[in-house]
């Protein structure tokens, strides 16, 4: 037997003629398989999975006061109910006018305390019910010739600003046209919702029997995540 130097410089036999008692065995060739043709873009059961994550935080929702956050409800001059009482009826007129225009339904029941004397920096607060939940307004006085702020304590999410920003994350990962559809117990506003997981459904616009289930929530900062349920 030959020898000859090995990579890592010792010496390694190189073998002989190969024995004449049993077959001589053939190279071994690694089976590979075919390339498997490339899949086309899909949706719903059995589709293949899109390349961007199925969950992924996507733009801020609504656009009340900056996304879902408290609302800031800016009241203008109320007159004097007397010489040093506010008007506080007009107060939660004025409360109930403004939350329908910024989030698109009117706050109910809205009560507020009687007889506040106008102070300047004062504050008080109001109770209501915005879409069958209770909620809180804070009322600053600007001056005391009745003159007031107020802004809503509580954090809402709108929902069909939810569904609208689903929609779009979902038409982007899987390059599919959907919409979206999300249960909130019946409600269109939910209040204190962030980070409240929302069954949601999302349709195949072309296809109406195409369609996912979905989790979304609402993160703080007004991103919407999402997974497959």
């Amino acid at each position: 037997m030959t020898q000859q130097t090995s990579p890592f410089g010792q010496p390694s036999p190189v073998p002989g003629p190969a024995p004449t008692y049993g077959p001589v065995p053939g190279p071994y060739v690694p089976q590979t398989m075919p390339p498997m043709p490339p899949m086309p873009p899909g949706f719903g059961p059995g589709a293949p999975a899109p390349v961007p994550p199925r969950r992924r935080t996507g733009r801020i929702v609504a656009g009340v006061v900056g996304g879902v956050a408290a609302l800031g409800l800016a009241g203008g001059a109320l007159l004097l109910f007397g010489e040093a009482t506010l008007d506080t009826a007009e107060v939660a007129e004025r409360i109930a006018a403004e939350t329908e225009q910024q989030a698109g339904m009117r706050a109910t029941d809205v009560e507020c305390p009687d007889d506040v004397p106008a102070a300047a920096g004062d504050t008080f607060t109001c109770s209501a019910q915005l879409d069958g939940q209770p909620v809180t307004y804070t009322v600053r006085q600007d001056d005391d010739e009745g003159n007031v702020r107020f802004e809503l304590d509580d954090e809402i999410v709108l929902m069909d600003q939810v569904e609208r920003l689903l929609a779009e994350q979902v038409t982007a990962d899987y390059e599919v046209a959907v919409t979206a559809a999300c249960d909130a117990d019946g409600r269109r506003v939910l209040v204190d919702g962030t980070q409240t997981p929302l069954p949601c459904t999302v349709t195949n616009v072309d296809d109406p029997a195409d369609s996912i289930a979905v989790v979304a929530s609402v993160q703080p900062d007004g991103s919407v995540d999402y997974a497959e349920a």
